[in-house]
């Protein structure tokens, strides 16, 4: 459980640094901090779960659900995280044309949503 915190912990941070990068204007920080967040909260869900952390680009999507399926109570809820984590991790291939301020606020919106379900999985447990 330790390593799962810790995990949470370094995710939050990432959030934290996700926000000051879209004050700061700094699209290139907002997306890498996207992919960081992703990534981070697929390795707490494994640590949870007992299963070695995956590193980047070691999971596809079929995985991740698979992976996310062992703390929710649906599949669908997985399939749903799964897509949130998805969008984040692919959001620094969305091209090199500007992204306005609503559109970055739009993904740490995202980014605060998978946290707090993830977050709240694995430290209360599924709700049900």
């Amino acid at each position: 459980m330790i390593r799962t915190h810790t995990f949470l912990k370094y995710a939050r941070l990432h959030l934290q640094e996700m926000e000051a990068a879209i004050q700061d204007d700094d699209r290139p920080r907002v997306e890498s901090r996207c992919s960081d967040i992703a990534l981070t909260l697929l390795k707490a869900v494994s640590a949870t779960v007992g299963l070695p952390s995956p590193g980047p680009g070691d999971l596809d999507r079929s995985q991740a659900v698979n992976l996310l399926a062992k703390v929710t109570d649906t599949k669908t809820e997985a399939e749903d995280l799964a897509d949130m984590l998805d969008s984040l991790s692919s959001s620094s291939s969305a091209g090199d044309g500007a992204v306005d301020r609503i559109s970055l606020e739009k993904m740490l919106d995202t980014a605060g949503q998978a946290f707090s379900r993830i977050h709240d999985l694995l430290v209360v447990g599924p709700v049900g």
